[in-house]
């Protein structure tokens, strides 16, 4: 007869069967997880110390290759590059920030390739004109009234570029000649020469004449050498000697100069702000005499590799007029300025390097 003790006796059986199958149970994933975590953490740690040998082993590569690279800079210049620009005259412009050990490096090369290298020329962050001081401070170089900061920057553009250019000479316009290659193109522009338009001035402070026509030989070169110790001594511009030493007034701006720009992703001065406008006006009626370089540095340098470059590549009336490097923290880079250099004459145009737009690594031998 069932009863409610039977009933009670069976409800607890069938509770402690299931209590006693979950511990059970329990028990036996617990240990099968935890041997599963265990082979799974011993398998991470031998992938992780593979990874760190490998690592280490890169490293060593790595520290290798710039060793090398940084002694066939320092050695490979003077060798390789010997006579390649023989006492051409080279002026290095940099933006204020630009990456120091390539501009160092490229003195080198300079220097090696005979050139006579005239020192280095950075554009401070003074010249964004941010406060009232530092207008002011233009206004008195420029020996001008005005207090419009834009406008005061356009004419200190205006005075470099045609002093540049005038320095330059016509050897600097491109005449058309020889064949760019494969990897560059060859301007057709005609040289800039003739007298000022009458009535106009080149004097710093006076009315210019047309961007498309050049003025008397040497005389916006001298104004512009004036300007240009006017605006070291305010502080716009930071002068550099080569290592043999020299005095600015004398080294700025010699006959046939030839320019070679320098910026980077991070510097102090926007190249919007004059370095392109500098290029611009370089550009108008003629190919630029020099060439425009950057490095590519950082954690992240193939990020950054187009920041100089690519507003150049995407105009038209600045990509067809000056050459550009991409890789100046390379020999290999180096080696282009100065090859791109010797095809300034000939207004050969052409861009190189290793990131987006580039044509070759080097410029093209030129064709008998």
């Amino acid at each position: 007869m069932i009863n409610l003790r039977y009933h009670i006796v069976s409800i607890t059986a069938v509770v402690l069967a299931l209590g006693i199958g979950v511990a059970m149970g329990g028990s036996f994933l617990d240990r099968a997880a935890v041997a599963q975590i265990k082979k799974n953490l011993s398998s991470a740690e031998r992938r992780i110390d593979r990874t760190r040998a490998d690592n280490a082993r890169l490293q060593g590569e790595v520290d290798r290759l710039s060793s090398q690279g940084q002694q066939l800079e320092e050695q490979g210049a003077k060798r390789l590059f010997e006579s390649d620009l023989p006492q051409v005259p080279v002026l290095v412009v940099a933006a204020e920030g630009s990456d120091g050990g390539s501009l160092d490096q490229l003195a080198v090369a300079l220097e090696g390739s005979a050139a006579q290298y005239e020192g280095r020329l950075v554009l401070r962050s003074k010249l964004a004109l941010t406060s009232g001081g530092d207008v002011t401070a233009l206004a008195k170089v420029l020996a001008s009234s005005s207090t419009d900061a834009g406008a005061l920057r356009a004419q200190a553009v205006r005075i470099l570029s045609r002093g540049m250019r005038s320095a330059a000479g016509a050897t600097g316009a491109g005449t058309g000649t020889g064949t760019g290659g494969s990897g560059g193109t060859t301007s057709s522009a005609p040289a800039t020469t003739g007298s000022p338009t009458p009535g106009t001035s080149t004097s710093p402070i006076g009315p210019s004449p047309p961007d498309t026509v050049a003025p008397a030989p040497g005389g916006d070169a001298v104004a512009a050498n004036g300007f240009l110790q006017g605006l070291i001594d305010a502080g716009f511009v930071q002068y550099t000697p080569p290592s043999g030493g020299g005095q600015p007034d004398a080294l700025l701006l010699s006959p046939s100069e030839r320019y070679v720009f320098v910026s980077g992703a991070n510097v102090k001065l926007a190249d919007n702000v004059f370095l392109l406008p500098l290029l611009r006006a370089l550009a108008r009626g003629a190919t630029v005499p020099g060439v425009l370089g950057s490095a590519a540095t950082g954690d992240l340098p193939e990020d950054v590799r187009p920041a100089v470059v690519g507003p150049v590549l995407a105009d038209r009336s600045l990509r067809d007029a000056v050459s550009t490097v991409d890789d100046l923290e390379s020999f290999a880079g180096l080696a282009a300025v100065v090859l791109a250099l010797e095809d300034v004459d000939a207004g050969r145009v052409g861009h190189y390097g290793v990131g987006k737009g580039a044509q070759a690594l080097l410029p093209p031998p030129v064709s008998d």
